[in-house]
């Protein structure tokens, strides 16, 4: 998570990290892999019913997000530092199939007054409800905003030496508080450990009553 410390120092604390040679990519977002911590009504573009009120999902984020993320891009790019994206955004698939554009690339669409050019559509990305359809999504570029930093390790990374290289590099930036870090699948899991209870204690109950029903009958 980025504390106000990581905020001042992220600029450095990346460039040291992709520096171990253990990291394959490094960004920051407004929120983790697994969750969405921004979901605005205020965007509006072309044939959008000005009497409805849609919701789209927002991502934060800087360059380097499809890398550490592994996102698919379908059409388009993603952030570029060749490029002036300060006013530029990322579609989901959900969202595109909301909007309606047929060529969305190069389309503009709006957030208050603020006019976003649409760059890119990427593929859908299962992060909140895993028992519920993805919903529309929009990524937009914005280099102060972070709230988590994500990463990624290169394939042939050993893991152990990995997170030895990386902890004295966030401690000395981030002395106040301690090295700690989560993987995503593990993140992700823990989405269905709510289900997995429900699960057993639906069959323990079920148990019980067949157990009770074989009573009744041995009794009669």
């Amino acid at each position: 998570w980025m504390s106000d410390d990581l905020s001042k120092n992220y600029d450095v604390v990346k460039q040291e990290l992709l520096n171990t040679g253990n990291i394959e990519a490094v960004t920051k977002a407004s929120s983790p892999m697994t969750g969405i911590w921004n979901s605005w009504s205020d965007f509006s573009w072309e044939g959008k019913d000005p009497h409805s009120d849609l919701v789209l999902d927002v991502i934060m984020t800087e360059y380097d997000y499809e890398k550490a993320t592994g996102i698919k891009i379908k059409q388009g790019r993603a952030f570029s530092r060749d490029f002036a994206d300060s006013n530029s955004a990322i579609l989901n698939e959900a969202a595109l199939k909301m909007i309606g554009y047929k060529d969305p690339v190069g389309k503009t669409m709006k957030l208050g007054d603020q006019t976003l050019n649409i760059i890119g559509i990427n593929e859908d990305v299962l992060m909140a409800n895993p028992f519920k359809p993805v919903a529309p999504a929009i990524i937009l570029f914005n280099k102060d905003r972070g709230a988590v930093i994500l990463l990624r390790l290169k394939n042939n990374a050993d893991l152990q030496k990995s997170l030895a290289a990386m902890k004295p590099i966030m401690e000395r930036h981030n002395p106040a508080v301690p090295f700690d870090y989560e993987f995503v699948d593990e993140d992700f899991a823990r989405k269905f450990e709510t289900e997995k209870q429900v699960a057993k204690l639906s069959g323990i109950f079920a148990g019980l009553a067949v157990f009770i029903s074989c009573l009744g009958l041995f009794g009669l």
